[in-house]
């Protein structure tokens, strides 16, 4: 039974249909990739699998639950994260701040616990601190915890985003456009850090990137989008030999 399971979904804005009957069986412990040309529809589909926005049709399976049109904070309750292409981070927090935010969601102490500072408060936040920590040390930005998240090289920032999605205890991990604004050099290291982090915190992961060579170096398995369709799905080097991939997303290359 595969992780997360989609059927038939659909969206369509107005006259446009951004994502046509689109289809998924994401296996336990894989990376996959999805990718295509500029609107194809990716960020639509990580956008409703994530209950950012509402699908018109089909069905989105998480563990053998329907998770069908629930809210993020469900969502990610249930064990989705995810991060955005458009970088998301509080820049005037510290990466502590910033990365404690991602670990609160697991607290159970109340408000009264926090404001009186009982010893399940104490317990908690001191346990959290500890987590927040460790994921640090294993992505290696534990030296800029108390420098503002802002202030910080674009691919550390890319960093502390994944950290905040790692510290709600996903199990499945959805990477939007991970490289986005890094240089060759910061998109190379990514790629090393995104296939330890899998390994260190037993992670499914999903990618849309535009980078070829991130998805080469990361993908199992490899769905092409074009105008919300999937056009081509296997492993890279099959879906980089397919006519309508070279066709329509390489431009006839």
């Amino acid at each position: 039974m595969p992780l997360l399971e989609v059927r038939g979904l659909t969206k369509r804005f107005g006259g446009l249909i951004a994502v046509d009957d689109y289809r998924l069986d994401l296996p336990e412990g894989e990376i996959y990739g999805l990718i295509g040309p500029n609107g194809a529809g990716k960020t639509t589909v990580f956008n409703m699998i994530t209950g950012f926005v509402r699908p018109d049709g089909g069905t989105v399976r998480f563990k053998d639950r329907d998770v069908t049109g629930l809210p993020p904070h469900r969502i990610s309750e249930l064990g989705i994260a995810r991060t955005f292409q458009n970088l998301r981070i509080f820049r005037r927090l510290t990466v502590l701040e910033n990365l404690l935010i991602g670990r609160h969601k697991s607290f159970s102490y109340s408000v009264a616990d926090a404001l009186l500072m009982t010893s399940r408060y104490g317990k908690e936040e001191g346990e959290g601190s500890k987590e927040v920590i460790e994921v640090m040390k294993e992505l290696g930005i534990e030296d800029y915890s108390d420098r503002p998240a802002g202030e910080l090289p674009y691919g550390i920032q890319r960093l502390v985003e994944i950290g905040r999605s790692l510290l709600t205890r996903p199990r499945l991990l959805m990477l939007d456009e991970p490289t986005a604004g890094m240089n060759p050099r910061e998109a190379e290291d990514l790629i090393s850090k995104v296939r330890e982090i899998k390994e260190s915190f037993d992670l499914t992961i999903w990618v849309v990137e535009h980078r070829m060579k991130v998805i080469q170096g990361l993908c199992s398995w490899v769905q092409v989008l074009d105008h919300g369709r999937i056009i081509a799905e296997g492993t890279y080097d099959q879906v980089m030999r397919d006519p309508k991939v070279i066709e329509v997303y390489l431009g006839g290359a």
